[in-house]
């Protein structure tokens, strides 16, 4: 009896074995093709799409494109609208700006008029707030929570001024550009809480840049005017500066890209040094990347750093371009409207594509190998392939 128990406790054992075995191998089968589609998903190379859906838009020559919040913003010198990422209108806000400019900070889009008094503030669901101002605006930029700093000028002096999104007014300063120079722009922090700004003077025939750095937070109590630190940049100017997502600045000259760190006592905390022209400039989250000719011109690179100034990847670009810009941190886009190239972090070409057609803006969306391509009247929603 004992026997025949324990055989019948054998034969019971076996099919447990093999559900354990089976479990053991198809998991890391499973892990493997999981790891496999992300790579695909990251590291793919892609050169034909599929239309997943399409809407009208208006037809206009006047009009630029941005992303926003995963859908499209539409504006121009009369207003801006925005469609969400099935093409459902959202809002729309109406304006009269001569020179509209955008500048956007996680869930807040600013409109601003160069050279014009207004800035509007927006959110995905509604504008926030308008901002009107006495002179001119020269440059603006926008915090995450809505705070905008804005650089204008009268005469021979420049006005630096910090506001809410409603308009109220929280921080202003002046700068005489025959004594401290021109500015030539500004960056606020995501957090609103640092704001950087470049100068350029020439003193005794001799161009140089100078950056301050303003803190609103504890880190700036008791220091005059908020002021945390200057840099002197000798025979250079900045004419280029951003911060990145962690509150540490970049600032780009013709030759040299200046990295600053976020402490409380900011300090330069790498340079990195470019032997041929910088032709154009872009900023990612926690990324640089800038376009140089070789040495003899006949071709063009681009050249992408992490903010920390350690050189990811140098790239021979095979087509000319028009615009040239970070759709993610870990995505760039390089396009002449006809021709366009999308690459990874590594630098391998994610999407190639030749278009008969000139497109008028390429965008990121939030869907997993989606994009937005802008035509005159129309949207695609494309899943690249």
């Amino acid at each position: 009896m004992e026997e025949q128990e324990l055989e019948e406790d054998k034969i019971d054992r076996k099919p447990k074995r093999r559900l354990y075995l089976l479990v053991l191998l198809v998991i890391p089968i499973a892990i493997f093709l999981a790891v496999m589609v992300k790579l695909s998903d990251r590291y793919g190379q892609f050169d034909s799409y599929e239309v997943v859906s399409h809407f009208d838009i208006s037809k206009s020559s006047t009009l630029n494109y941005t992303e926003f919040n995963g859908g499209l913003v539409s504006y121009s010198q009369d207003g801006a609208s925005y469609l969400d990422a099935e093409g459902v209108a959202v809002w729309n806000e109406a304006y009269d700006m001569q020179s509209p400019k955008v500048r956007m900070a996680g869930q807040r889009l600013l409109i601003y008029d160069t050279k014009g008094t207004t800035m509007k503030v927006l959110s995905p669901e509604k504008e926030e707030g308008e901002i009107q101002t006495n002179l001119p605006i020269v440059r603006a930029d926008v915090a995450a929570d809505g705070t905008v700093a804005a650089m204008m000028q009268e005469a021979d002096t420049g006005y630096l001024n910090v506001y809410k999104a409603n308009g109220t007014q929280i921080a202003q300063g002046q700068v005489h550009l025959s004594k401290s120079g021109y500015p030539m722009d500004l960056a606020i922090s995501e957090d609103g809480k640092r704001l950087a700004v470049s100068m350029a003077s020439v003193k005794k025939g001799v161009l140089s840049a100078t950056i301050n750095i303003y803190d609103f937070s504890e880190a700036g109590e008791g220091k005059r005017d908020n002021l945390v630190a200057t840099f002197q940049y000798g025979d250079s100017l900045c004419p280029e500066i951003e911060f990145f997502s962690d509150g540490s600045l970049v600032a780009y000259s013709n030759h040299k890209i200046h990295l600053i760190d976020a402490s409380s006592e900011p300090k330069e905390e790498e340079t990195i040094r470019v032997k041929q022209e910088i032709k154009s400039v872009m900023t990612g989250e926690q990324t640089l990347g800038f376009i140089t000719d070789n040495e003899d011109s006949t071709a063009r690179y681009l050249h992408v750093y992490s903010q920390s100034g350690k050189e990811k990847y140098k790239k021979k670009l095979d087509i000319g371009y028009t615009q040239c810009r970070f759709l993610t941190d870990e995505e760039i886009l390089i396009t002449n409207k006809e021709n366009l190239r999308v690459y990874n972090k590594l630098g391998g070409v994610r999407f190639s594509y030749d278009f008969t057609d000139g497109i008028t803006a390429f965008l990121p969306t939030e869907g997993r190998q989606e994009y937005l391509l802008i035509y005159e009247d129309q949207c695609e929603r494309i899943k690249i392939q």
